[in-house]
């Protein structure tokens, strides 16, 4: 199955109505002649009360059958979480 670019709509109209006050957080490191951007994220957001699994979109970009990306570390409320 070939990825499709952006969310599905029920999704989309699913978070909008559950998932309030969305801040986003980066911090990137700019390195001169670096293959590689590194950085942090840090998604800050109200969940409502029927919530009870947070749903996150991660489309690493390939090249060669290579990842370009990877995510190191996942906290929830400064808990690690292991997927």
């Amino acid at each position: 199955v070939t990825p499709q670019p952006g969310v599905p709509i029920e999704l989309a109209r699913w978070r909008a109505s559950h998932y309030h006050k969305i801040q986003y957080l980066l911090t990137l490191n700019l390195t001169p002649n670096s293959e590689k951007l590194t950085g942090t994220e840090e998604i800050l957001l109200t969940l409502d009360k029927e919530v009870s699994e947070l749903v996150l979109d991660w489309r690493p970009q390939t090249f060669a059958d290579q990842s370009l990306a990877r995510v190191w570390q996942i906290e929830v409320n400064d808990q690690a979480v292991s997927n």
